[in-house]
Order: C-alpha cells, then structure tokens, then sequence
C-alpha cells in the first residue's frame, strides 16, 4: 500500500463545505453540522436519516466526490445497490477503489458471482488490508464448492493481517468437511489460543488436547536429548556496575492478565554448573553438573511438596519451598523448557527460553509451580527492549522506550504494585510488560539502557505511570476517559501529527477510513496494518459471544455511545431480544468485536443493514493498535527517524511529566 494514500475516502474539501470546530459526539462544544449529523445518525442507529441528509448537501454540491463515495456507502450499507449503481463515479474501478468492493458486494448479494468474483479479486491486489473482501471472495468460492480457492484466499487474508483470526475459522470449516483433519486442528489451535470458547473449538477440544499433549511430550523428549546444544555458552554482556542496581522479580509464563499460569512440572538446564538451593533461607541443597537437564514437579496428593530430579531413571528429592537456582558464573545463563508466551494473542506459543541470575520456583496450593525470575533492573531492560519494540529501531527511539520501560517498572513494583498478592513485582507479558529472557537481547537495545542508565520519568517529583502502546493511528488518548482508568496531567490525548488532527465527526470518519500523513504512519518500522486496519463482523458471531455473556438474546441492533476528546470509542450499547446492555470498557470491547481481539476501540463502525433492516453484516475501519495511552511506539520510531531525539519525543508524549535522574 502506498503511503499518505487515502484508501477509501477522499478528504473533503475545506474551502467547498467548512466544518466547525465542535467534538465527536451531539451537544458537546456546539450544534453539528449538517455533514457531523450524518455520522452521528449512522453511529446512533437512523442510517435513514443519515441517507437523506446527505443527499440534501450532495445536491447542493453535486461535484465533490467525497459525498458521492459516501453516499453511495450508505446506499450499500442499506442493501439499495440499485441507487449505489446510479452514482456512476464512485462506482468507476479508475476513481474509487470503494466503488469497486461496493460493486462486487452487490454482484455478489445479487448471485452474479460470475462478475463478482475477478472484481473482488481485482481489489484485494489494489486495497490488501480490506479484510471483509476475503470473507466475500472465500464465501463465493465455497459456495461454488471451489475448495482449494477458498482455502487460497482464506490463507491469504491470514498473511495479510495475522490478527484475523476470522478467516481461519473458515479455513478449519472447509478442512473438517473435507476431512483434512489435521490441517483442521492446525487452524484450530490458532483459534484455540485466541478464543478458548469458539464453538468450533469447543466442538473439538478432545482432539485439540490430546495434539497438545503429543507436541508437549516430544518436545520434552527434544529438550533432554538437545541439552548439550540448547545451553551452548554465550558471552552474554553484563550491565555496568550491575551490583548498585535496583533489583526486580518478573513472574514468567502469566496470564493475559498478568496472573501466575501454574504447571505441574517443568525441566530446566544449564551449560555450566548451577548452585541449587531450597527454604526461604536459599539453603545450599547441591551444585548441578554442567549440561545436566533437571525436572521439578509439584503435587498436592498423596505426598504434598516439591521434587526434583535429574535424568530419566534418579530418584525424585523432596524439597522445601521455594526452590531457587542460580549459576556459578554471572555470564551463563539457565533455560527454563516451554515457557507460555502471549497468552491470549494470536502469536502466543511456548519456547524455551533462557534468563540471567536467579530463578525461584515456588508453588500455589493444589495448582502447580510458579516461576519468578529474579533479575537486576538494567538486564531486564535489555530484554524489554527488544521485546517491545523493533531492536533496528532508531537508536534515540530506544533510548526513549528505555526511559519509560525503567520508569514503569520500578512504578509499578513501589507504587501500583498490581501483583501484590503474587510472588513477584511484575509480569512478563503485555500486563505489564513484555519480558523474554536473553533470548530477545541485541547490542543496540542494550546500548541504549547503558546510555539513559538511572534516567526516569517523574511528575512533580514523582515516577509517572509511563504506559505505552504499540500505535496509536495519529491520536492518543486520554486516559481518564476510559472506564475505571484515572486521571493524570501527563496521560492527555494528543494529535500525533504537525496538525491538530480531525475536530468533528465528519472529519474523524474520514480520517479513520484514509492514510492520513501522522507520525506512526505505515514506514520501514511500522507495518501498514498496525496502523490502518479494515476489519468484518458477522452478526452471527457477535450475536452468539453477547448471549453467552450477557444473556442478549438475539442481537436487534447496535449504537455508539458518545466518543472521547481524541475520537476513541468509549462505549456501545448492544439491543437485544431480551436485553440491552452497555459494554464501556476497553479490553471487553476488544474481545467481544472479534474472535481473537481488536487492535484498538479507535474506529468507525457501519452497519450493512439486510433488506428488512436487520443486521447483516459490521464493519469496522480502524487506527493504531493498543489502549493507545501514553507513548507511541510507532511514531517515536518514525519520529527519532526524523531526527528527534529521546528527550523531545518523550516531551511530546509525555506533557507535564519531567526527565530525571535516580538515585541508587
């Protein structure tokens, strides 16, 4: 896709139609326009009277081809392709590439599949990020029983945009029909990791367990047999002075929440000897050969404690808890066998996964064992690091990404402290922040935690709550606006742009549907769908995650509530057969609009209404990825780019807060 190209909408011309400056929602900062009225009344439920609206101003400026695109939008939006047809420009393949998808659309609601199918092919090549346009492609192929298409392009909306989780739910489908039972479970698993509660998983969740269990078993059997290779040495850099640094304990393998995901039992090893200690007094127990591999389990019944054993035939110890290991030299390393990772995303998995200094094993009552990595701060930033964001990132963007990874931390250990009822300070997954072990270390991450070493954000005085996202498609957010967040003078949304960014809800719709020209813009360090992103919903899948929690019953229709300052969604009302309810928080609404879960709740969503007015189908055309508070990882990266250094992007992201110096 080629940068600053607007994908759907033409920008409205200023000097035709004036938009005042007034905010996303009716009766804040003025009376809407008459073009700001035609959103709300789409996002509020009369998309009748949005049509007739529009085609009020159309006919008063009948040239402008922003109107006419979106015209015809709404026209197919209501399942009227005969008046979209009529508005002949925005349906020329030359001018609009969404007059060519709203042509396909409508061969295909029509049963012309035979014209449908090369213009909806047509258009994937030209707009790769629209991801409803595979679903209506695959479904045509399938219907003509074209397997081997739909599986094509199905596998193709997944390379697209891995967050889509919705096109391997029709991959599985097709598979499982045709009795391809094990590219099915593939797909699956996928979803499996995403959505635990699909029907399709649950369907097929003995046959998804025992796989588990068969990769698990041999990757066990891979781990001790490849101990001699998996803990060759590394001359792993230590951090200056490591002795005077503020030490942190990071519980390893936790929950998308942030909470401990015990185990049974699990297998370690090192390349050199490892001093193995047990009680909270680290007692000395033994000091392990070098190479050695080494399971320890845990269990309630019949004989509760901890054992530990070596080997495939030693006889397992028993011994007090917690168990702690640690290696004789500061430059090797333990590796701990399959830790979870990215529990709840699309990307999670298991891998083993080495860690400096100290590991402590301890265990929750009739659950398992936890494992806490206890680690100083400077190296566990050296991880951080490249875990959060691209290690050939700009070197001043690092910096500024170790600045607030330092700050959040210790914030959250002394001040926040979410974990305190766990046995560590905090998580190593998105909760918290993202940890992998020296695994994930690069010299120039790591040169730039020696370079900011003891700098920290503050306000007045004080560590600052330094929270970050990956992209936030040219607004951040405030925030206080979300449900159950706090305020602070330092989290303000801001325009991530030279601009002021779009001041109404006409300017926001077409701001959230083009490439506008921001700082966290598509480049070498963003990809283009972590910051544009289209996305399908159909009713049905939505329908069914809202009765399930909510009890909805069948799912009538769909409003958004008013927006923030900076244009984020910050709540919708879902109108069902037995109920209504309000879901406002933020990571509920991202799980319930998707199987997996939204990039961000910085979107416009349309409603594709059938004949009768029901829902058929939703649209979501959305910016950035993450809660979208505090620093952008992607425009620091375009901005140190730019050449910005560290202290000027923090600023920007960051107002009110102050840089300074720790004192150990």
């Amino acid at each position: 896709m080629r940068r600053n190209r607007r994908l759907l909408f033409l920008a409205l011309s200023v000097c035709a139609l004036p938009i005042p400056n007034l905010a996303f929602t009716a009766g804040v900062g003025g009376t809407p326009s008459a073009l700001d009225s035609v959103i709300l009344d789409k996002e509020s439920g009369h998309p009748q009277t949005a049509i007739a609206t529009l085609e009020k101003i159309l006919k008063e400026n009948p040239n402008d081809p922003s109107l006419v695109r979106s015209l015809a939008w709404l026209y197919f939006l209501s399942s009227d392709c005969s008046r979209a047809f009529t508005l002949t420009p925005a349906l020329n393949p030359q001018d609009s590439s969404l007059g060519r998808y709203i042509a396909a659309a409508c061969y295909k609601d029509a049963g012309r599949d035979d014209l449908a199918i090369p213009m909806m092919l047509s258009f994937i090549q030209q707009e790769p990020l629209f991801m409803p346009a595979y679903l209506d492609l695959a479904a045509m192929y399938e219907k003509r029983q074209a397997w081997n298409n739909a599986l094509r392009i199905y596998a193709s909306a997944v390379k697209s945009d891995p967050f889509f989780t919705e096109a391997r739910v029709g991959s599985a489908r097709i598979h499982l029909a045709l009795g391809a039972t094990d590219a099915a479970l593939t797909q699956l698993t996928a979803i499996r990791r995403v959505d635990p509660d699909h029907p399709l998983v649950l369907a097929h969740n003995q046959e998804l367990d025992e796989l588990s269990l068969a990769k698990r078993t041999q990757s066990a059997r891979s781990f001790t047999d490849q101990t001699s290779l998996l803990t060759e040495t590394f001359p792993y850099p230590l951090a200056t002075d490591r002795d005077a640094l503020p030490r942190i304990r990071i519980g390893l393998g936790a929950s998308p929440s942030g909470k401990p995901q015990p185990v049974a039992s699990l297998m370690f090893a090192s390349a050199g000897p490892i001093k193995i200690m047990q009680g909270a007094r680290r007692e000395p127990l033994l000091i392990s050969a070098p190479a050695s591999t080494w399971s320890i389990s845990y269990a309630s019944k019949p004989a509760k404690g901890m054992f530990l054993s070596s080997g495939p035939v030693s006889l397992p110890l028993r011994i007090n808890m917690p168990l702690t290991i640690e290696p004789l030299s500061s430059t090797n390393t333990i590796i701990i066998h399959s830790i979870p990772f990215g529990l709840g995303f699309s990307w999670s998995g298991a891998k083993d996964r080495h860690y400096r200094e100290r590991l402590e094993f301890t265990a929750e009552k009739n659950l398992g064992l936890i494992v806490v990595n206890d680690i100083n701060l400077s190296e566990y930033l050296y991880s951080v690091l490249p875990s959060e964001m691209p290690p050939y990132a700009p070197l001043e963007a690092l910096k500024a990404q170790a600045v607030i990874a330092r700050t959040s931390a210790l914030y959250r250990k002394i001040n926040e402290t979410p974990h305190r009822s766990h046995p560590y300070d905090l998580c190593d997954n998105q909760h918290c922040q993202v940890y992998s072990g020296v695994n994930s270390e690069k010299s120039r991450p790591r040169q730039a935690v020696e370079a900011t070493r003891s700098l920290v954000l503050t306000y007045k005085g004080k560590l600052i709550n330094a929270l970050f996202h990956a992209n936030c498609g040219g607004m951040t957010q405030t925030a206080q606006e979300y449900a159950g967040w706090y305020g602070a003078p330092y989290l303000q949304g801001i325009s991530d742009s030279d601009g002021t960014g779009p001041v109404s809800a006409w300017e926001l719709d077409d701001w959230l549907k083009g490439a506008p020209p921001v700082y966290c813009a598509a480049s070498r360090y963003v990809r283009p769908q972590s910051h544009r992103w289209i996305w399908a919903i159909d009713k049905n899948d939505l329908q069914e995650r809202l009765d399930k929690k909510y009890a909805l019953g069948s799912l009538l229709d769909i409003r958004l509530l008013p927006r923030s300052s900076t244009g984020y969604v910050l709540g919708i009302r879902f109108i069902g057969s037995r109920r209504s309810i309000v879901v406002n928080k933020e990571h509920e609404l991202k799980r319930l609009l998707s199987i997996g879960q939204l990039r961000s709740v910085l979107f416009s969503l349309d409603i594709k209404r059938a004949p009768d007015a029901t829902i058929d189908k939703i649209y979501l055309f959305g910016a950035g990825g993450g809660h979208g508070v505090g620093l952008c990882q992607g425009g620091a990266a375009n901005l140190a780019d730019k050449g910005w250094v560290f202290k000027n992007i923090l600023t920007h992201y960051y107002p009110a807060a102050a840089l300074s110096t720790l004192k150990n």
